[in-house]
């Protein structure tokens, strides 16, 4: 894992497409469903989502709405 790498390829992409809002969504080989994250650390600061989450996923089916992002790369 490349934290630098993803970092700059993921900034590269958000200037490129300049996106209303970022979604990030967390899974690993275990994971059987999509964990949504209603936070992100930056640094020392935690950033939250304004959205309703569980809105914008309930018609997934197969989803968790997850409150720690945890140290790894989305």
């Amino acid at each position: 894992m490349d934290l630098q790498l993803a970092q700059t390829q993921v900034m590269e992409k958000i200037t490129e497409l300049l996106p209303d809002g970022i979604i990030c969504c967390g899974m690993t080989q275990k994971q059987t469903q999509l964990s949504v994250e209603s936070n992100a650390d930056f640094g020392q600061t935690v950033l939250s989502t304004t959205l309703n989450l569980k809105q914008l996923v309930v018609k997934t089916g197969n989803y968790e709405i997850s409150h720690d992002c945890g140290q790894f790369v989305c």
